[in-house]
Parts: structure tokens; sequence; C-alpha cells
């Protein structure tokens, strides 16, 4: 099979217009630091709250696509961060791991590193064989089933979320597993994970904590409370003035910051989000994101949260600003990879 990385392809035209505002090349001068995030076609706009913050610190962030990287013979002299291994094709990381290792040699500073990629099933599994997690998850399609329940149902590329109820034995699995595949569900996208999560004693609401990692410094993200067990976005109104004083005080503090910073190393990677719950007070992970949603909201009725908010972003641009920026002046060449790799005026194509 042969799949075209294409600027303007079927996976989405890109007009001039669009392509540099993608890009941001703002008027801060030729000899600007840059800082190039490189991300799936349609997930260009989760770092886009960073750009303007980091143009008033004098670096130009731009936002690449895998597209835009993999038709360059040259590349800019810039900090790197490779994003959404689980959304793009898994040749997609072979050839970004040629390209960050050639920038390397250089040595730029690239954040993440697609040779260590895991997917959700395997990352979970290696976060319960490591003693990290208490919970385990199953792939049907490799003959495993769950022998521990309650499980859900859910996709393990990209972040599509949980497709089934709670399920309680082996007859509700596997009558779940033949609605999703009716639906068009891939056998081998598809796994259960055993549900690891702990309603709030005054409430009964639930929160979902998380911790961004930003060149391996640890940084407490926003916790938001739903009053489902899904606790995704948030729900207004279900936090407590407490929890949000807890919040803040965590902020600085951040009694799980060990934990994150070793299921980071662990997991390869210097920049993203880890998503998890706290059962008992013990951290549960439920995921890491390397392309997460940065944007920190300019109202809400709580002052203590948005003080937190203002920490996080402060903390956020900064360990951005930090990183080793190099002369911008000259290119990095990939002729090399390019010779290797390239099969026509298209572009990298798979071979």
């Amino acid at each position: 099979m042969i799949v075209p990385i294409l600027v303007n392809g079927p996976t989405g035209a890109m007009s001039t217009k669009s392509y540099l505002t993608g890009m941001h090349l703002l008027p801060l001068g030729r000899n600007a630091p840059r800082l190039i995030s490189v991300t799936s076609m349609r997930q260009r706009y989760t770092l886009q709250a960073v750009t303007k913050l980091m143009r008033q610190r004098g670096i130009r962030h731009e936002r690449w696509t895998y597209e835009q990287l993999f038709t360059r013979r040259r590349l800019p002299r810039a900090v790197y961060i490779l994003t959404d291994f689980d959304r793009v094709h898994p040749w997609y990381l072979e050839v970004a791991s040629l390209i960050r290792q050639k920038l390397q040699n250089e040595g730029l500073v690239v954040l993440n590193d697609p040779r260590k990629y895991m997917p959700r099933d395997a990352f979970l599994r290696r976060l319960y064989n490591e003693g990290i997690n208490s919970f385990n998850c199953w792939r049907p399609v490799a003959g495993e089933w769950p022998d521990r329940f309650p499980v859900f149902l859910r996709t393990i590329h990209a972040h599509r979320g949980v497709i089934s109820d709670l399920l309680n034995d082996r007859h509700e699995t596997e009558a779940a597993m033949e609605h999703a595949l009716q639906h068009g569900k891939a056998m081998s996208d598809l796994m259960f994970i055993e549900y690891c999560a702990q309603a709030q004693p005054d409430g009964g609401h639930f929160r979902k904590f998380a911790s961004y990692a930003v060149n391996n410094k640890i940084i407490r993200a926003a916790t938001v409370s739903e009053s489902r067990w899904i606790a995704k976005l948030g729900e207004r109104g279900v936090a407590t003035k407490s929890e949000y004083e807890q919040d803040h005080a965590e902020q600085q503090s951040d009694p799980h910051h060990d934990v994150m910073q070793r299921v980071f190393e662990l997991a390869g990677m210097e920049f993203g989000r880890i998503d998890f719950g706290l059962v008992d007070g013990k951290p549960e992970i439920y995921e890491l994101n390397t392309n997460p949603v940065i944007k920190w909201p300019k109202k809400h009725e709580s002052k203590r949260r948005l003080d937190t908010l203002k920490i996080m972003r402060e903390s956020v641009i900064q360990a951005l600003a930090d990183m080793n920026y190099p002369d911008p002046k000259g290119h990095v060449d990939l002729s090399d990879i390019w010779h290797r790799w390239n099969k026509g005026a298209r572009g990298f194509e798979q071979p």
C-alpha cells in the first residue's frame, strides 16, 4: 500500500492563508528563536494558545503537520516537539525517528521519541506490570478476555473515548464487542480496561487529575470534576470550594510529582500530559497524551481556580521558553534521508 504524504491532499487541503496562519510566521525578525510543534493534520489547533504567549517571550512558535515536516529537504534550526503518535501511520513514526536523530546530531532539542511510543494497550499493560497501576487491560484480538470486573470497552488509538457502559461479566463483554463490530469498529483497535475510579466522599462526583511534562519538567495541570465516572472536560458547578483550594495548594507542592516523572521517563516522552485518578490516595494512570489541548480560560466563577490556572500557564510557558534554542541561522540538510525514502515528486511514501 502506498500512502502519499502531501501538503495538499486527501487528508485536508490548505490554502496559502491557512498554511501561513498555521505556521504563525509572525513579524519577530529573521533571527528570532523558533519552536516547531509537529502534529497530525486535524490537530494543529491544540497549542494555538501557546503561540501568542511565546511571541511575547520573543520566540516564534510554528505549528506544523507531519506532511509539512516530511516534504522539506532542509529544516530550520529550531526546537522541535513531536506529537500525536497515536494518530498517525506507524510508518510516520519511522521517518520521524530518522529526522529526530538527524536533528539531534546537529545539536538541536527534540522532545518525544517516536521509537519508544507505546499504544494505549501496551502503555497500560506496562504500567500494570511495573506496579504503577493496580488495574489491567485486555485485547480480544489476541484472545484476551477480562477475568476481573467491572470493565469498559474503548478504542486503542486516538482519543475517541469509552464506547460502552460498565460491563460486569463475560456475557456483557461479548455483547459489547459484538455491538462494536457491527458498528464498524475494528477488533484490532478495541480493548477492555478494568474500571478503576473513586467518587469523592463528600459529593459523589469524580475528579480527573493531570500533569504536564515540558522538557522533563513536571507541571501540575488542571483538575476536572464531573458527576459521571468518565470525567473528561469538566462539569460546571460540580467542584467544591475546598477542592479548588486543594488544587491551588498542590499546583506548587504537587504530591504526585515523582510518580508522574517516572511514567514520562518510562514512556520515553518529554512533552505531553498524563491524566490520572486517585483511588485510596494512590495515582492510577489513565493515559499519556503527547498532543494535549493547552489553553487557559479567562473567566470562571472561582477566583482561586483562575489563580491556579495563571500559575500553571506561567509555569508551562516558562518551561517552553527556558529550552536551549539554537541560533536560527542556517538549516539542517535532510538529503540523505530524502534520497533514501523519497519515491517521487510527491514526497515521502510508505514502502
